[in-house]
């Protein structure tokens, strides 16, 4: 859908030109996370975040999801809660910007689950405000997934890239912005007043440069273990071929 932005003036002339010649009923793009990506691209025309020739890739520390009224999951309208957060794969590759078919690869990674952090299900009921706080230092870059999720299955997610995050601590998502929720028109599951709110701050150079190593050497990170031994870390970065040497012996992971 990004393509049509080249001959359109603003996201949203974007968008409605994909609708009207995409379908008969002008429904274009309709998940909220992909109408977000069209958005964060109007942003990188327009020069914000190192623009099209170098989208930068900040880090942040992940603090707390924050949901506001209860899922109904269980029959008696309460729920079971836990957290999947999912980076965009160190082996993605993204489809040439012109092409509009054909495939791409599309790993995601699994960069925490609460359950495995200590963190017990959240069983919630009529609650309007749930704060469902991050266990460790989980630092993030570049395109990132959260998803809440009821015993074994999600019920809402969205996707955020974290350059168009900086300068806050937080970003808030109304139903109709969050995938999963927003198609619940008739309130079965998710009221209409629901909402999620993602806080988070600035990464520190420890977390910043532990983060930035790992991803240079593809590693996957595994959120059961953690940043136990900073000092090993030298403030430059070594090079390629001495990166997986300097890992050994060392537990870095998010």
């Amino acid at each position: 859908s990004t393509q049509s932005t080249w001959g359109a003036h603003s996201a949203a002339e974007a968008l409605d030109e994909y609708a009207a010649q995409r379908t008969e009923n002008r429904k274009g793009v309709t998940i909220p996370s992909q109408i977000r990506y069209v958005h964060y691209y109007e942003r990188l025309l327009a020069g914000e975040c190192g623009g099209l020739g170098g989208l930068e890739e900040p880090p942040l520390l992940l603090r707390s999801i924050v949901l506001y009224s209860t899922p109904r999951a269980n029959d008696d309208g309460s729920c079971d809660l836990y957290v999947l957060v999912f980076r965009r794969g160190s082996r993605h590759k993204h489809r040439p910007l012109r092409q509009a078919r054909g495939n791409f690869h599309n790993p995601m990674e699994l960069v925490y689950d609460s359950r495995n952090a200590g963190l017990p299900l959240a069983h919630h009921r009529d609650d309007y405000i749930i704060t469902l706080k991050i266990a460790n230092d989980l630092v993030l870059h570049g395109d990132f997934k959260v998803c809440i999720c009821h015993k074994d299955s999600p019920l809402c997610w969205a996707w955020l890239h974290t350059a168009f995050l900086i300068g806050e601590q937080s970003v808030y998502l109304s139903k109709a912005e969050v995938d999963g929720a927003y198609k619940d028109k008739k309130q079965v599951r998710f009221d209409a007043t629901f909402g999620v709110r993602v806080l988070y701050e600035p990464a520190t150079d420890v977390h910043g440069e532990a983060h930035a190593l790992l991803h240079r050497v593809g590693h996957v990170l595994d959120p059961r273990r953690l940043l136990r031994r900073p000092a090993l870390l030298t403030p430059d970065p070594p090079t390629d071929s001495s990166c997986t040497a300097e890992l050994e012996g060392v537990v870095i992971d998010i």
